[in-house]
């Protein structure tokens, strides 16, 4: 890789004309759900609309046996502090997670309780679940279970009471069932409720012409003074002649679209399509309305990414006339995540979340290279943003470290590139399938799906929320002053002084000669009798070393006794060359350990553990994972456990 040399590198540069310009002060990081939650990729936060004291964040987690639940967390002083409120763990897998505050200090939270069995969630025989509280979320009610069953990736929208209509609650969801057992063919769908969560009517939905809504992920919505609720889906959709199948939510088209609610027409509707494109993955859009009496009072704005293996951007969209009519351009664009990126100005765009405060000024959050949570500001209608201000930077150096062994069959591998391509396309080949433990390096480390969130309080203060370290953490950000001239541009960089090289090529590793056969006549294979605990382990950053001191312990009956040996059969790893760093020697070929210094002298009797067994593993052109589907195990060194019997 070519060493970046870049100067100085801004995403965003203001020229301002008048004479003073925006200050954002940041406040301290602050732990929401405590250490160690193990929170999943979905945050929705929410300010209540009166005050500027209370705040809610639901999230899901996934607890040590797989389990799944949703909760929900408050602060009663803007942020400052929080407590856990609201825990639905009433099946092993509670998902679909969505809050919001209404009126007085009434507060919601929904959940689906789905069915868990065998491995497999079956979603179609869980229930919705809506919980209300009367005291901004200190005490909860049950106060509803859809007895007709599941509601898919849902969103809410409060709308305020008026004389045509009582405080209306509105469920948008992406599928729903109409029985137990029975996706809804008509999506996507929303439930309504007039007596504060209660009870709901029946699934309504739009009624396309011509084609199928396959799905409609929202992210965001709005209540309008006509007491109309929007909400910003990414639609998929098919013509008449496919089949729907809801596990196809990427057919080809993705639109940007908003639907619209109304406790009159009691239908749901689609507004407007904002944006379409073919071929090029958007997940969720956000929403957010300027209610200030200010220049740019009533506007609504609109974003979202969109991104693939080698582009990536973020994109605005404005509406001055209740969200029939829109105004589309992408106002930061960045290299995808096939590529390694230097250069600060070309890092891929993985998420955004935007908010405006009661003042009309417009935040916007968002996720860049899966490691830096960024911040700006603009107070003309989102024509031009001031500079932003990273609000975490989360690094490979903080990534969660752990080294570990696991007992295993496993089918050794051998990989050919035969078209110089190390993934689609590459030929595998089998080797031999031997009973081992094997030892992981395993990362817990950022990716795509990481969430962010934001929102303002009516003191005009922006609170942004991110996951690190599998928390939920926020702080507060204060932006004061007014700009009215400003231009908003991206720096570029000239060519050649970034690297650009593909991630697939940086990956690929180099294909020893095959080693030979590991003959194990004569030596007695002991994994089933012993196991490793590691003491302690380590991630050096610098040095791309995997370090930890482990523990034998024997499980069997009898005494284990020396020599005994760990033979690494096939070191290797997704992202780059893993060696076994202080292996002693070789067994025909294979790098292995000599362990028998650990093991006591007259031997390790059945339910003793040896002294530690320093174990050091690195990995040449290290790179982090290009893709959230490979998050984890960054490699690993399989083991094969022998005793030698001379």
């Amino acid at each position: 890789m070519r060493s970046c040399f870049c100067g100085i590198i801004v995403i965003f540069v203001s020229m301002v004309t008048n004479s003073w310009a925006a200050v954002i002060a940041l406040g301290p990081i602050v732990n929401v759900t405590g250490p160690s939650t193990n929170t999943t990729n979905i945050i929705w936060t929410h300010a209540d609309p009166s005050d500027a004291r209370h705040l809610i964040a639901c999230t899901m987690f996934k607890g040590p046996s797989g389990n799944v639940a949703s909760t929900l967390y408050i602060s009663a002083d803007d942020g400052k502090t929080w407590q856990h409120s609201l825990l639905d763990n009433s099946t092993n897998w509670v998902s679909e997670v969505n809050c919001t505050y209404g009126n007085n200090g009434r507060t919601y939270f929904v959940a689906g309780a789905s069915v868990y069995r065998d491995g497999i969630t079956h979603h179609t025989l869980g229930h919705l679940h809506v919980f209300a509280s009367n005291d901004y979320g200190q005490t909860w009610t049950h106060t509803w279970t859809r007895s007709e069953g599941w509601i898919d990736w849902t969103y809410l929208a409060d709308i305020p009471p008026s004389r045509n209509h009582p405080d209306t609650l509105v469920v948008f969801g992406n599928v729903g069932t109409d029985r137990l057992g029975h996706w809804w063919e008509p999506r996507p769908v929303a439930i309504v409720s007039k007596d504060g969560g209660r009870s709901f009517s029946r699934l309504i939905a739009p009624h396309p012409s011509g084609f199928h809504y396959v799905s409609a992920f929202t992210g965001g919505s709005v209540v309008l003074p006509n007491d109309t609720a929007l909400f910003a889906a990414t639609t998929a959709i098919t013509p008449l002649t496919a089949k729907v199948d809801i596990g196809s939510w990427r057919p080809g088209r993705m639109n940007v679209e908003i639907f619209a609610y109304n406790p009159s027409k009691r239908t749901v509707r689609s507004l407007a399509v904002i944006h379409s494109i073919r071929n090029f993955p958007i997940f969720t859009a956000e929403l957010a309305r300027d209610d200030s009496n200010g220049r740019f009072g009533g506007r609504l704005y609109a974003a979202w990414v969109e991104a693939t293996a080698k582009t990536s951007a973020l994109w605005l969209a404005i509406s001055d006339d209740g969200g029939h009519k829109w105004k589309v351009r992408p106002i930061l664009t960045g290299r995808g995540h096939d590529f390694v990126v230097n250069c600060m100005n070309e890092r891929p765009i993985d998420k955004v979340s935007l908010a405006v405060a009661p003042d009309g000024t417009l935040g916007m959050l968002w996720l860049a290279n899966r490691t830096t949570v960024l911040f700006a500001v603009s107070h003309n209608g989102g024509t031009s943003f001031e500079s932003p201000m990273t609000v975490a930077d989360m690094n490979m150096s903080r990534m969660v470290f752990s080294m570990g062994a696991t007992e295993s069959y496993t089918m050794w591998l051998r990989l050919r590139l035969d078209t110089g391509h190390p993934f689609p396309g590459a030929e595998w080949q089998k080797w031999r399938k031997l009973p081992g433990l094997s030892i992981s390096a395993n990362f817990s480390v950022l990716d795509g799906d990481v969430p962010i969130a934001l929102t303002t309080n009516r003191g005009n203060q922006f609170h942004a929320f991110w996951t690190a370290e599998q928390a939920v953490l926020t702080r507060t950000i204060e932006a004061s002053g007014v700009v009215q001239d400003s231009k908003t541009f991206t720096a570029r960089d000239v060519p050649a002084a970034c690297a650009r090289e593909s991630a697939y090529a940086l990956a690929r590793p180099a294909i020893p000669a095959p080693l030979p056969m590991l003959a194990v006549s004569g030596h007695r294979e002991v994994t089933q009798s012993i196991r490793f605990e590691p003491v302690r382990s380590r991630y050096d950053v610098a040095a791309h070393k995997a370090v930890a001191d482990m523990i034998i312990i024997n499980k069997g009956k009898t005494v284990l006794r020396s020599p005994l040996w760990l033979v690494a059969l096939d070191p290797h790893s997704d992202f780059g060359i893993a060696r076994a760093a202080n292996a002693i020697g070789y067994i025909q070929g294979h790098p292995y350990w000599d362990v028998s210094s650990a093991l006591p002298a007259k031997g390790l009797v059945p339910g003793a553990h040896s002294v530690p067994v320093h174990i050091v593993m690195t990995i040449s052109r290290f790179q982090p994972p290009m893709s959230s589907y490979l998050e984890g195990d960054i490699f690993a060194t399989a083991i094969g456990t022998y005793e030698l019997h001379r």
